[in-house]
């Protein structure tokens, strides 16, 4: 995954991170 992601891409995967660690 060399590619930047996209904004949305990005908060999505922060948000689905959070949701891993809780």
């Amino acid at each position: 995954m060399k590619e930047p992601l996209s904004p949305k891409a990005q908060e999505i995967l922060a948000h689905a991170r959070s949701l891993l660690e809780a």
